[in-house]
């Protein structure tokens, strides 16, 4: 990964946001320690499975699939996608492409679930109701 963190990306993820996210990382329980490249590109190690995971944090406020297409070009080793707050959410379009390809797409109330679970990729809350609650947003 490139060691560059100079607190500028091209996805309008604020200082605020990327440091909040690393902390909660850092400090999350199944995490042994995570690392930050390209400012919003972490490689996070886990203790159970004992694996990593490439997380890219984006602030988009409805991730499409032309913003797919564009993240796994600039970061090919992606696992995972993680929108900057739960306010944002993804097209159903968008959810259908990532899930295909075995990238997770989630805010990160459901990342930080996912991390404790065997394939974070495919984890959905649910609701009440037990039925999975998406984050779904029109285009």
């Amino acid at each position: 990964m490139d060691d560059i963190d100079n607190g500028e990306n091209d996805w309008k993820v604020s200082y605020s946001s990327i440091s909040w996210f690393e902390n909660a990382l850092n400090n999350h329980g199944n995490v042994i320690c995570c690392s930050r490249s390209r400012d919003i590109f972490f490689r996070v190690d886990r203790k159970r499975p004992s694996d990593s995971l490439c997380l890219l944090l984006v602030n988009t406020y409805t991730f499409g699939v032309a913003d797919y297409y564009r993240a796994k070009a600039e970061f090919p080793d992606l696992t995972c996608i993680a929108l900057a707050g739960d306010w944002d959410g993804y097209t159903p379009e968008a959810k259908e492409l990532t899930d295909s390809m075995g990238v997770g797409l989630c805010v990160p109330r459901d990342l930080f679930a996912a991390l404790w679970k065997e394939n974070p990729n495919k984890y959905v809350r649910k609701n009440r109701e037990h039925t999975p609650r998406d984050r779904f947003r029109g285009a």
